[in-house]
């Protein structure tokens, strides 16, 4: 291992708890908040496996997370081989040491890894999806073990861990120390498309405009996205605007743009909710109260703030017309957490 980085006491200590997981071929979870710095906890796991002579695969449901993983995990292992398998990638596969793949592509192999890590274990289409979740358990050999990551995880995990079945380590604490972003809700009269845009939104995105503020927002559906766009892109010729969903075959591209501060804002669906982490932005929700944004969401979409040690204060807004149990469950949760970073 290479890494020059340093883990915290908190996540030093839960690295132990997962290297004595491996040791004694326990199946665990780790349960921390967005940005505390999963990934950075696993590396020693993954060196002490790589000493033992093992295979390790790093799998996650999401494309976007497994090409953000690649150069992190390639640049602290840089003398293991390392391979990025998923339903977009071209390189043909060859057996690897350490392996990052979507959990589609373990439907592939039987037997095959001794370490297995999925990460965001609760997001679709991996959550309540019985192939994938036999997929994962196939793949692993019958003397290894299964690391689930999230901040957010299932009941299923929870129940397991209850019955002693599955291990268990929390982190309520953010990697920089700092509390969590806990977003501020704003009741729209009108619809979100009263007058073309609303005229809260309209004043929040010239704000962010004129302080050449980066930000994210966040729409229940492509349809709205788009039409929102179309609308923004009129009233803003300025705005230097990108829009991502699933359905877009460019997206891991623009995701980088945006990364690289290219362009100014992004538009997006719950595909970004997770596993992407950007500088200073601001986030922000339009319509909290669609159907669509479930409280899990809601918290990882917040989870997207705050993630740097220089900008850990980043804004979160909600923008909804009706306060409903989803968006008061999801604040009431990032309240809780930070509570707990402080209190446990």
């Amino acid at each position: 291992m290479k890494w020059e980085g340093r883990l915290t006491q908190l996540q030093n200590k839960v690295s132990h708890e997962l290297i004595n997981a491996f040791k004694a071929h326990k199946d665990h979870l780790v349960w921390a908040v967005t940005g505390a710095g999963k990934t950075e906890m696993t590396f020693p796991l993954i060196s002490e496996v790589i000493r033992s002579g093992k295979r390790i695969a790093l799998c996650s449901p999401r494309v976007d997370v497994c090409v953000e993983l690649f150069p992190r995990i390639k640049s602290a292992f840089p003398e293991t081989t390392i391979g990025l398998y998923h339903g977009k990638s071209k390189e043909p596969y060859q057996i690897t040491q350490i392996m990052i793949a979507t959990t589609h592509q373990l439907i592939r192999f039987e037997k095959a890894f001794d370490v297995l890590i999925i990460d965001e274990v609760d997001s679709y289409p991996l959550a309540g999806n019985q192939m994938l979740q036999d997929a994962i358990t196939k793949a692993v050999k019958d003397n290894g073990n299964i690391y689930y990551l999230s901040a957010t995880p299932p009941k299923i995990l929870l129940d397991k861990v209850e019955k002693k079945q599955l291990g268990i380590s929390k982190l309520y604490q953010r990697f920089h120390g700092h509390p969590l972003p806990e977003p501020k809700c704003h009741l729209l009269y009108k619809s979100t498309n009263f007058l073309g845009v609303n005229p809260i939104i309209y004043l929040r995105i010239k704000k962010m405009l004129t302080n050449k503020q980066r930000f994210m927002m966040f729409f229940p559906n492509i349809p709205q996205m788009l039409q929102f766009e179309n609308v923004i892109i009129k009233k803003f010729p300025k705005l230097k605007l990108i829009s991502v969903s699933s359905k877009d075959d460019k997206r891991l591209e623009k995701v980088k743009s945006f990364r690289e501060s290219e362009v100014q804002a992004i538009f997006t669906t719950t595909i970004l909710e997770r596993g992407v982490t950007f500088k200073n932005i601001i986030v922000i929700v339009i319509d909290a109260d669609a159907t669509e944004f479930s409280k899990t969401a809601l918290i990882q979409i917040a989870g997207r703030a705050g993630r740097a040690a220089d900008s850990y204060d980043d804004e979160v807004h909600f923008y909804y017309q009706n306060y409903n149990k989803q968006i008061k469950n999801a604040c009431a949760e990032i309240k809780y957490l930070n509570w707990c970073a402080k209190n446990v």
